[in-house]
């Protein structure tokens, strides 16, 4: 319903301004600066229909105000926009001081046309921690959200682009949406209340995967791969592992981002070795885990294959 407050304001001798000067039923708004009030008192400011009748203030909008000995603001409780407050225009209006009831100043308050729209999401890992997400766009009510799987009703304009937004990232750890977006949209409704927006999320961690040769030194063209899972995608080669010939020490891929509670292995044998050589990586060389930071290890060693001996007989025709 549209509420209209076709009257112009009175000239009182008082004067306020109002922050913000419209919003959504359910948000409030707070007196951000008065002149000619009375010193040391206290006032009442309610949302009404009338800008000069204390009597039409909507249930459940009242607010209060108290001024120093300068006749400034000193404390003051907000004016609440009731839920069902229709869209229109409305006067914020202060009267008192208490327990008097004569208005002495108002300000013109729009309550804007909104919508409802019930937001869900969830990661996609089982067990993974919930993202607290920001909202922004469309004059939202609130601003943030918990995607714990949840549904949860926010306020909007209608038809309009909400933009859901990722938490910053983390030394060891980050929030993603699929395609690896940090930010989402969605899109309200005409009026009303909107059908339910399902939505998933990845969170992901950062560790790093070596390689270190035992009892021996790498030999050249070796090649380590190793793989795991990437936004809901397993079995993608996260990095390869190219050791330095003659070396003795690790070499390692650092700074790699893979899914919460996903599995990353090592090849278990390292490509490109020579004839009857192989590199083989000992287990555990695969890791499953729920934080970042960490430091993964494989021991390679160096074996021989296909090694055969033979004995013969020398000076001699016949063994004994």
């Amino acid at each position: 319903m549209i509420v209209a407050a076709n009257q112009v304001s009175p000239a009182y001798a008082a004067s306020i301004t109002i922050s913000p000067t419209s919003g959504f039923p359910g948000s409030t708004i707070s007196i951000a600066s008065v002149s000619g009030l009375s010193s040391s008192s206290t006032y009442t400011d309610c949302l009404s229909t009338s800008s000069s009748s204390s009597s039409l203030c909507l249930s459940g909008s009242a607010g209060s105000l108290s001024t120093n000995n300068g006749g400034n603001i000193q404390s003051q409780t907000a004016v609440s926009v009731p839920t069902a407050a229709g869209a229109g225009s409305y006067f914020v209006i202060l009267y008192g001081p208490n327990p008097g009831t004569t208005v002495v100043a108002s300000a013109t308050y729009t309550v804007n046309p909104s919508v409802t729209q019930p937001i869900s999401l969830a990661t996609v890992e089982l067990g993974a921690p919930a993202a607290s997400f920001s909202l922004s766009g469309c004059s939202v009510t609130p601003t943030t959200l918990v995607g714990d799987g949840n549904p949860h009703n926010v306020t909007s304009s209608p038809s309009c682009a909400i933009t859901v937004s990722t938490p910053s990232d983390q030394t060891n750890s980050r929030y993603r949406f699929s395609g690896g977006t940090t930010t989402s949209a969605l899109v309200t409704c005409s009026s009303g209340t909107c059908a339910s927006f399902l939505g998933s999320y990845y969170y992901q961690i950062k560790n790093t995967y070596q390689a270190t040769p035992v009892a021996s030194t790498w030999d050249s063209g070796l090649s380590i791969s190793i793989t795991g899972t990437q936004l809901g995608t397993s079995g993608l080669t996260l990095c390869t592992l190219s050791p330095t010939a003659g070396s003795s020490s690790a070499v390692s891929c650092s700074n790699i981002w893979t899914d919460y509670n996903a599995a990353v292995s090592f090849a278990p044998v390292a490509s490109g070795a020579g004839l009857n050589i192989q590199w083989v990586g000992k287990a555990p060389i695969s890791f499953t885990q729920t934080s970042g930071g960490n430091t993964n290890n494989v021991n390679f060693y160096k074996q021989y294959t296909s090694v055969s001996f033979k004995i013969a007989a020398n000076a001699q025709s016949t063994y004994d």
